[in-house]
């Protein structure tokens, strides 16, 4: 499947996305299904919303966003870590 348009600039070779409820990665330039059902789907699921919760933190301190939007941002990623190691 080619990669959206609106993926193109936020995603590297290898990366792993969540797309039309369900996991690709990111091979030769397309996205490849993952093929994993179950628990370990549900954990990749977290895993890549903690990856997408630590980038915005990443893009938010290298723009110099403020302190109110880092700490929301901060905290929305201790969210996502709780959901993760659950």
């Amino acid at each position: 499947m080619p990669i959206p348009p609106e993926l193109q600039d936020r995603i590297k070779p290898y990366n792993y996305v969540w797309l039309d409820n369900r996991p690709w990665q990111v091979v030769a330039g397309r996205l490849t299904p993952c093929p994993i059902e179950g628990t370990a789907q549900t954990r990749l699921y977290w895993l890549i919303q903690l990856m997408d919760t630590v980038k915005r933190v990443f893009e938010i301190q290298v723009r110099g966003g403020g302190d109110e939007e880092l700490a929301i941002a901060h905290k929305q990623l201790n969210i996502s870590y709780e959901r993760f190691v659950k």
